[in-house]
């Protein structure tokens, strides 16, 4: 008797369970019951879009890679590194666009994940594939000053030594850890145009539509790094600082 009365029990709330399912759709509501589809389709797409971390080598969790991804190019939007042009004017220059990378990697320690994105130019690697080709470059477009390490040495030095300044104020070192540097020195070529990656492009744009010329040096620009050495050094000759 009481597994029987189990047994219609359970009917029963199958019965109600449907009726209310069918009611949901006539009410266009969707069911409690219903697979939620938005969520399948991001575990697809999760399953068949793969990155790998281009420094420390293995699979990297798209979710955070896009995370990551959307963080530079916020920052490349805040420095106005790359204006987006239509792709018509490039075609009617002529000129060669530089082609760019995503470069992903965790810096962080195992059970602590950091994501990195940077977005680089390709510049350096293309030119030196050219060998002699004349659009290789000089090397004094690659030079950026570095100070040697004797010169580091002699700044501590001197300031052991001398301990006071001329104004009769103690003499200090600072070291500067510059966020996004050559994001801070403008681009010394002009009309120099950039594929841009589709995370770039405004929304509602077709990527294939548009073209990027770039305003700020870029990590992977032959004279980046000259041009950040002039950036600071104009900037810092008035101050009369040593840097």
């Amino acid at each position: 008797y009481e597994i029987l009365s189990g047994l219609v029990g359970s009917e029963m709330c199958i019965r109600d369970r449907q009726q209310g399912e069918i009611s949901n759709l006539e009410a266009g509501r969707p069911s409690p019951h219903e697979p939620n589809i938005a969520a399948q389709t991001q575990e697809v797409h999760d399953e068949l879009e793969s990155y790998w971390d281009d420094v420390r080598g293995g699979w990297l969790p798209p979710a955070g890679v896009r995370k990551a991804r959307m963080e530079e190019v916020e920052e490349y939007r805040k420095y106005e590194v790359i204006e987006i042009r239509p792709i018509e004017e490039y075609k009617k220059s002529g000129m060669r666009a530089v082609d760019t990378k995503w470069v992903d990697t965790d810096k962080g320690s195992p059970g602590a994940q950091e994501l990195r994105s940077r977005l680089v130019a390709r510049e350096i690697k293309i030119r030196q594939e050219a060998g002699v080709d004349p659009a290789a470059g000089s090397p004094a477009e690659l030079f950026a000053s570095t100070p040697p390490l004797e010169a580091i040495k002699l700044q501590f030095s001197l300031l052991m030594s001398k301990k006071i300044s001329k104004n009769g104020k103690q003499l200090k070192v600072g070291i500067y850890d510059i966020k996004r540097a050559y994001f801070n020195a403008p681009a010394a070529r002009e009309k120099l145009y950039i594929h841009v990656p589709k995370e770039l492009v405004p929304d509602g744009i077709d990527p294939r539509t548009v073209i990027g010329v770039l305003k700020k040096s870029m990590y992977g620009m032959r004279d980046s790094g000259a041009n950040w050495a002039v950036s600071y050094t104009h900037l810092t000759l008035p101050t009369k600082r040593i840097v």
